[in-house]
């Protein structure tokens, strides 16, 4: 196999590493979104009128409204957690992966041992810590958080409206 082949087939590998990690993402955000889909139905179940509306009133009364908030809020900073903890774990993964595919295939092609380290996962971590747009990747997801949470706290009123 030539050094091309063997960088195609790291490509592929690694590609399908990345392919499994969105997967999981993916099912987290599904099961959130089950989970706020109920609490949300279990509040038209036990508030809206006859007519299936859902009133801003009933909805103030004993603080119903807070709590709902409060319950989706507990969900999203469950799959903040989850989708933080899965992507670090795959980007920690595909970058050491593909540091030893290159490393094995640089020194198959070369027919030398170039004496290639073992990677340190404090490497790893200053990578993935490493600011991009000057900002770290952990604050872009807690960011990123906060905007949904605000987003959906919008979407609830204006859907009670």
């Amino acid at each position: 196999m030539t050094t091309e082949d063997n960088f195609k087939e790291s490509e592929k590998a690694i590609e399908q590493q990345q392919e499994q990690s969105e997967k999981e993402v993916l099912q987290a955000y599904r099961e959130s979104l089950k989970e706020i889909r109920g609490e949300v139905g279990l509040a038209y179940e036990k508030y809206a009128t006859a007519a299936g509306i859902l009133l801003m009133a009933e909805m103030m009364k004993y603080k119903r409204l807070d709590n709902l908030e409060k319950a989706i809020v507990s969900e999203v900073s469950r799959l903040y957690k989850s989708v933080n903890k899965s992507t670090e774990k795959a980007i920690t993964d595909v970058f050491s992966e593909s540091y030893y595919r290159t490393a094995w295939t640089l020194e198959t092609g070369a027919k030398l041992s170039l004496s290639f380290d073992l990677l340190r996962p404090e490497a790893v971590k200053a990578a993935i810590l490493n600011p991009y747009d000057r900002i770290t990747w952990p604050e872009r997801m807690k960011a990123n958080t906060e905007v949904m949470i605000r987003q959906i706290r919008e979407e609830i009123t204006k859907g009670i409206i």
